[in-house]
């Protein structure tokens, strides 16, 4: 009688706190109380009152618009229907599951389908290769479209026109730079002529396009978009713009392409779909990683953003991959390390894995393990970003070691990957394998290649340059280059590299110092916690003071010493204190 709902998540959180039978008693009572039937409906399922549940879930369902509520409130109504539940409900609540990144959930809805008619069987197979596209195990899903097709009958043109899509999406891997697009195209072709998933016919083929290298890309994925936004097809209109995201980049649109990422995310915001926001987060942070060099700052985004649990699907390998290279350019090694776990275990299709080498080969050789890049180079690479750069590291580890290094057999047909070719051939030209080629002007072809794309390689790309000036005995030319790339790398904070350049500049001639110099420009963040280190504090309670994870304040400190020359945490605090580091442009 005096129980009194001020808010239902809190209401929530305390009837967890109950035993079983108060709890059921306490649902029921907020469900009474709740005049929103999609809330309500939780509630009287908790309470046990079944048929009111799955009565209150339809009811919601005539108003919902959200796609994340709407897959709850279809898996609510279908787990509580009276008797065996319809077929069409449950093959529904399996789609908008799906639909919103909750495959595995899906899953188990669709094997209490009962119904073993041929077309409720193809399509039931349908959306078991959707939900493995959607997970990264493509060879399950062409499998599976494959028996749909087998098993359709005539007279279903929008169930094949489907599967075909579904097939084509499965293939979509194996695409690779110069590959035929034919049947990709063909199956648009198909879906225009029938009127069937015309958002998702335009996005495959905008993929198989832009994977191949051949024109065209860009138009079909915004139409996608386009038409997605018409039938509000929201999921097909987000995985449509990631593929142009990655597009922007490739084409060197890279601003343009984090802007979209940034818009995307507070469009997902909105639908309520967290995964989505997450994923687009995690690609504005990589773009602006590889872009413009902030490597501390995607650390801190990246570690809150895997901290969450919103489930990420095949983006986590992605994101992974990305925070081990940044701990790594920043030289946070044992860090890094302690990640590669996380790395292989969600690697699962050819493209994650080569996302997983690609940052193992970045941390190998930022670390000096130049064998093990090596290695990693000797094993079958899948063609595309993640092979390329495994491959050009491997380069940079054998010219180290001292041992021939190979000319690039074929040239890249992305235009953001020509710097890596010219690196390669630079260092050929080196090791003696491309007569008549000077690696200076090859390397400073790649540099330009680099600008405005990965900020940390036209600085590698300086360094290679003074050591092929070294070796034609030009030393002044060396040390100008060198004195270039050192001021790359203390800008990034890049300390691996720094370590290089300056052994290559005191070999030149050059006295550089063994340390950064107090330069840099500290965040809001990172002065706050050097403020509670300078107060005595420990990791542990300026964590829970400032409620972030220690292995975020250590993150934050060590940008802290590093940004400011600093050998020791007290030291930096004192630097910040006595010298007035700027904190940076808001």
């Amino acid at each position: 009688d005096h129980l009194e709902i001020v808010h239902p998540r809190i209401a929530e959180a305390i009837v967890e706190l109950i035993d079983d039978a108060r709890r059921a008693s306490l649902h029921g009572d907020i469900a009474d109380r709740l005049g929103d039937p999609a809330e309500a409906a939780v509630h009287l399922f908790g309470a046990g009152r079944s048929g009111e549940a799955h009565a209150a879930a339809l009811r919601a369902l005539e108003t919902s618009r959200r796609p994340e509520q709407r897959a709850s409130l279809l898996k609510l109504a279908a787990t509580t229907a009276p008797g065996a539940p319809p077929t069409t409900l449950l093959l529904d609540a399996t789609k908008a599951l799906i639909d919103v990144g909750r495959s595995q959930e899906g899953l188990e809805i669709l094997d209490l389908v009962e119904d073993d008619s041929p077309v409720v069987g193809a399509t039931v197979l349908h959306h078991r290769a959707w939900a493995a596209i959607s997970i990264g195990r493509f060879a399950d899903a062409a499998r599976h479209a494959e028996e749909g097709l087998a098993l359709i009958p005539e007279g279903e043109p929008a169930l094949d026109t489907s599967l075909r899509l579904r097939l084509a999406e499965a293939n979509l891997p194996a695409v690779t730079f110069g590959t035929d697009t034919a049947p990709f195209l063909a199956a648009l072709e198909l879906a225009r002529d029938r009127g069937v998933e015309l958002d998702r016919a335009l996005r495959i083929a905008g993929v198989a396009l832009m994977q191949s290298g051949r024109p065209g890309a860009d138009d079909h994925l915004k139409a996608s978009i386009l038409e997605a936004k018409k039938s509000d097809a929201v999921t097909n209109e987000f995985l449509a713009s990631v593929e142009l995201i990655q597009l922007l980049f490739q084409q060197k649109d890279g601003e343009e392409g984090e802007a979209l990422a940034l818009a995307m995310a507070w469009r997902a915001h909105e639908q309520g779909l967290g995964n989505w926001e997450t994923g687009f987060r995690i690609e504005a942070a990589a773009l602006h990683m590889i872009r413009v060099g902030r490597y501390a700052d995607v650390i801190y985004e990246l570690e809150s953003l895997l901290d969450l649990n919103t489930p990420i699907g095949t983006l986590r390998p992605r994101a992974e991959g990305l925070l081990i290279g940044c701990l790594a350019e920043l030289g946070m090694f044992d860090r890094a390390r302690a990640r590669i776990p996380n790395l292989e275990k969600w690697a699962i299709s050819e493209r994650a894995k080569a996302e997983v080498l690609s940052g193992m080969a970045r941390l190998h050789w930022l670390a000096g393990n130049l064998e093990a890049v090596v290695a990693l180079a000797e094993e079958d690479l899948f063609r595309g970003p993640g092979g390329t750069v495994v491959r050009l590291e491997a380069d940079w580890a054998r010219m180290e070691l001292g041992r021939p290094v190979a000319y690039p057999d074929i040239e890249p047909g992305f235009e953001y990957l020509r710097g890596a070719f010219f690196e390669r051939c630079a260092l050929a030209a080196m090791s003696g394998n491309a007569p008549g080629e000077d690696p200076v002007a090859l390397f400073d072809e790649a540099r330009s290649r680099w600008d405005g794309v990965w900020a940390a390689r036209t600085g590698r790309c300086r360094l290679g340059a003074a050591l092929a000036a070294i070796r034609a005995g030009d030393i002044e030319d060396a040390r100008a280059r060198l004195i270039d790339a050192e001021k790359i790398a203390e800008d990034l904070h890049h300390d691996p590299l720094l370590r290089r350049i300056r052994k290559a500049a005191r070999e030149a001639g050059l006295s550089r110092p063994n340390r950064a110099p107090a330069r840099g420009r500290l965040t809001s963040r990172e002065r706050e916690v050097l403020t509670l280190v300078a107060s005595g504090s420990p990791t542990k309670e300026i964590g829970a003071h400032l409620q972030i994870k220690p292995s975020t304040v250590e993150t934050l400190i060590r940008n802290g010493m590093r940004k400011t020359g600093a050998r020791t945490r007290l030291e930096a605090a004192s630097i910040m204190a006595t010298e007035r580091i700027a904190p940076e442009a808001s």
